[in-house]
């Protein structure tokens, strides 16, 4: 399938929610069109009507929710391959925003509608919808450690995972988002993401050439701390 790649342009945080909803530049109905996100760009808010789904094709995405106390919580983050937006009521209860640029393809309809109009992804909705139920338990698992420290070292295991480049036995991953935002998905402090990275450092688990790359020499060692 052929699809011509224009800005993602989203509406702004501050219109009303029927507005929000609509994605200018793509069709409310029809063929998919692959779109560029820029980064700091919103996919969709939170309250906002589920009517797009997006395939994560490049860049990752952030998804958060405000919580009653009007603090923030990172839900997860979205790489290529993600597809995102799926909302069982109808309703998105989180806000999803660029981290970096990227491209997504766009489909006008919520997930139901979606594979009822195209058969053919059933399969990839339905593997997407399973995939992100086990990255849920996952995020369970992490966020049960005991230990702050146990907490970023699990977190750097699921970047390998998710996006680690591997070579020669070593593996190697960038890290995009903010420690602002790792602390906010573990629900540790920011000074502790940077204290366990600097400990992972000095212990010579990872060496880290710049604060958003990681290399890990001997990928057993941080298997043995889980």
């Amino acid at each position: 399938m052929t699809h011509h790649i224009r800005v993602l342009d989203t509406a702004s945080a501050s219109g009303p929610q029927s507005a929000r909803s609509r994605i200018p530049g793509v069709p409310q109905a029809g063929k998919p069109v692959e779109r560029l996100i820029r980064a700091g760009q919103r996919l969709f808010h939170q309250g906002d009507a589920a009517s797009h789904l997006f395939e994560l094709r490049a860049g990752i995405l952030r998804q958060t929710r405000t919580l009653e106390s009007g603090e923030r919580q990172v839900i997860g983050f979205h790489f290529p391959g993600d597809i995102v937006g799926f909302a069982p009521d109808g309703i998105h209860r989180d806000d999803c925003t660029a981290i970096t640029d990227g491209r997504a393809i766009v489909h006008h309809a919520d997930a139901r509608t979606l594979a009822d109009r195209s058969p053919e992804l059933q399969p990839r909705l339905w593997a997407a919808a399973m995939q992100e139920i086990g990255r849920a338990q996952d995020q369970l698992v992490m966020l049960g450690r005991r230990s702050a420290s146990a907490k970023v070292e699990a977190f750097v295991q699921y970047l390998i995972e998710r996006a680690g480049n591997w070579r020669d036995g070593q593996v190697s991953v960038d890290i995009p988002m903010s420690r602002y935002d790792i602390a906010d998905f573990l629900g540790v402090a920011v000074e502790t993401v940077s204290r366990s990275f600097t400990d992972l450092r000095q212990a010579g688990v990872i060496e880290m050439t710049d604060p958003h790359r990681l290399t890990i020499r001997h990928p057993a060692a941080l298997a043995n701390l889980r």
